[in-house]
């Protein structure tokens, strides 16, 4: 047997048992657009290209706090069981913590404005992602 870490397959769906019914319809959605570049008749997308960059800043930020192996959103868990809470909790606690950075963003010049939310939105938008993830993971340890 190989020592050598098989790479990742390019085809989203090939790991569907860790998905629930609606990751299952957004990723074949996914494919269709990775195919296609849009789905139907929609031409490709600005929001499309924002969500790649979001895939990019998200694989970036499993590189720097957990490394290329096990589990990618390790460091909320391991931050909410040092703070006793359910890690769902503690990722709603960075939520808020961002929401409190975009008033102040918001009170600079608007320049500077502009260019700060373009580069706090995505990490925004991706722990309000991440947040979803470790709800539906709660949801599905019973608790």
């Amino acid at each position: 047997m190989s020592s050598a870490k098989e790479a990742p397959s390019d085809n989203l769906l090939n790991n569907v048992e860790h998905f629930d019914g609606d990751d299952v319809v957004a990723l074949k959605l996914a494919e269709q657009v990775k195919k296609k570049g849009y789905i139907g008749d929609t031409p490709p997308s600005r929001v499309f290209a924002e969500m790649e960059r979001m895939k990019v800043l998200h694989l970036n930020k499993i590189r720097e706090y957990t490394g290329d192996v096990g589990d990618p959103l390790r460091n909320y868990k391991v931050a909410a069981k040092a703070g006793g809470m359910e890690p769902w909790r503690y990722a709603m606690t960075r939520v808020f913590e961002k929401a409190e950075r975009m008033k102040s963003i918001l009170k600079l010049p608007e320049q500077e404005m502009l260019d700060a939310l373009v580069k706090e939105l995505p990490d925004t938008a991706l722990m309000d992602l991440i947040t979803i993830v470790l709800i539906k993971e709660h949801r599905k340890d019973g608790a």
